[in-house]
């Protein structure tokens, strides 16, 4: 049973992004982007953390940052913010299977639950880049709030959420909602410097990195239900 998380850490001035994939009992897969060499790393690691290996080292586009894992646990999807482009890396192989060139700065990603569909927010240009992942061509891009950032997909593929983060100058309290089904984007109001997405059930679940907030959403309502406060500048986030 593959079971894939992610976890996102910050080291130095250099943004890594993790993927872990459980593969059995005695070992995981971890895949890392290294923001600051241009690359992908693939590491074997066994679940007592003591035997690792790297299995691979993939070059991609410059500024690798945000990556997810597919659904069915075959290609990783890899943002690099300077080279504005998407690479697909098979996991068996290590190869880089596809480039595709999306937008200005292109920083987080994320897979439809079927896994024929990527989204990537594009933090320069104020939209999500939607990608066919099967053709590898851009399909379209939808307009969303200031800088976004992190972006997830309801469990049914219908509906994408979006943080809009905005600048330190220039904050946004909005978090966009975009109906997949017809590209049409929706924005709900709630703390200042939305970051962090994660999705449950009908909640939406985003940090605020300018207000020490986590804000709860009703997805299918539009509407924000709850604020708690948090400690300073919260930014990634998982709920399970």
């Amino acid at each position: 049973m593959v079971m894939p998380f992610v976890l996102f850490l910050l080291t130095g001035t250099t943004l890594i992004g993790l993927t872990l994939m459980e593969k059995e009992a005695q070992a995981a897969s971890v895949f890392i982007a290294d923001e600051g060499s241009g690359t992908v790393t693939i590491v074997d690691v066994a679940i007592d953390l003591i035997a690792h290996a790297v299995k691979y080292r993939i070059a991609v586009d410059r500024g690798p940052h945000g990556l997810r894992l597919s659904p069915d646990a075959r290609t990783i999807a890899v943002a690099s913010t300077i080279g504005r482009s998407v690479s697909l890396i098979g996991v068996a192989t290590g190869v880089e299977s596809r480039r595709i060139y999306v937008g200005r700065r292109p920083s987080h990603v994320a897979f439809t639950p079927e896994g024929n569909t990527l989204l990537v927010s594009l933090n320069g240009e104020d939209r999500i880049a939607i990608v066919d992942v099967g053709t590898a061509k851009l399909v379209d891009k939808v307009g969303v709030g200031h800088g976004p950032m992190q972006v997830s997909v309801t469990p049914d593929g219908g509906t994408a959420v979006v943080a809009n983060p905005g600048s330190t100058a220039r904050p946004d309290d909005r978090v966009s909602v975009i109906d997949l089904r017809t590209a049409a984007a929706s924005h709900v109001r709630g703390g200042a410097g939305a970051h962090g997405v994660a999705i449950q059930g009908r909640n939406g679940y985003v940090t605020n990195m300018h207000a020490d907030a986590l804000t709860v959403l009703d997805i299918e309502k539009r509407r924000g239900v709850r604020s708690f406060k948090t400690g300073r500048r919260p930014n990634g986030l998982a709920v399970r």
